[in-house]
């Protein structure tokens, strides 16, 4: 564990390196209260520092993830960021994987649909700690255009805005090829599903933002949707307080 750093801890990672195959860390540690792209959540000892150590904590680094963030019984979008030492730190004699969260900034990132592999996390100035009860309108997916538009930037929930994600998911099970518009469309309805009284009215419609068929695995698998709240007027949705 030499010179792993500490839960808690905050970094300031350039874009290029949240690709495939970027999994050496060599970026600059900051205080949580400066601009910051990442902060560590568990630290564990292996064996070996390689990539492929690295990719079996993926799923565990994504639950951890989510819990540090908090509120496990509602989504928010988040980053699960599995890294190795830098390639100075592992010649030293460092072996470990650090596990970070992230918070991305567009929702094609989101859904799976960054197909060129390009990927940002947005740049907090607060730890991400408990961030989803502390700061909800900032954590939470609101957009501008209908979410089955991929390639769009994610707008601030503080402010009027014309879809907003619930928090739950809509799917499609035991699928052996991509569903129809159709089908998708009528199964988008589960997203009534546990919507507060004043928003089970006519005037608010629910939509899902369904996984793009690039991304389909082309054998029996489901499928899963975000969902997402609308006016059926067109009027924006007041800010989340």
């Amino acid at each position: 564990m030499r010179g792993a750093p500490q839960i808690g801890t905050c970094w300031d990672i350039p874009p290029p390196i949240f690709t495939p195959g970027h999994r050496f860390n060599s970026s600059p540690k900051v205080a949580c209260t400066k601009p910051h792209t990442a902060e560590t959540v568990f630290v564990l000892k292996v064996s070996d520092p390689t990539v492929q150590a690295a990719k079996h904590w993926q799923d565990q680094c994504g639950t951890a993830a989510s819990r540090y963030v908090g509120r496990t019984d509602y989504w928010y979008p988040v980053s699960p960021l599995a890294w190795l030492p830098s390639k100075k730190q592992v010649a030293a004699g460092a072996s470990w994987v650090r596990c970070d969260v992230g918070f991305p900034r567009d929702w094609a990132d989101v859904i799976g649909a960054k197909f060129d592999k390009t990927y940002e996390q947005s740049v907090r100035t607060y730890s991400a700690k408990d961030a989803a009860t502390k700061h909800p309108a900032d954590v939470r997916v609101c957009l501008q255009r209908d979410p089955q538009i991929f390639n769009q930037w994610f707008v601030p929930c503080g402010k009027p805005h014309r879809y907003e994600e619930t928090g739950q998911f809509a799917s499609l099970q035991g699928l052996n090829r991509y569903p129809p518009p159709s089908q998708l469309q009528h199964a988008s309805s589960q997203c009534r599903d546990g919507l507060p009284a004043n928003e089970q009215t006519p005037a608010f419609g629910v939509t899902a933002g369904w996984q793009p068929s690039e991304a389909f695995p082309g054998y029996i698998a489901n499928l899963y949707g975000v969902c997402f709240l609308y006016r059926q007027d067109g009027t924006p949705l007041p800010p989340f307080t």
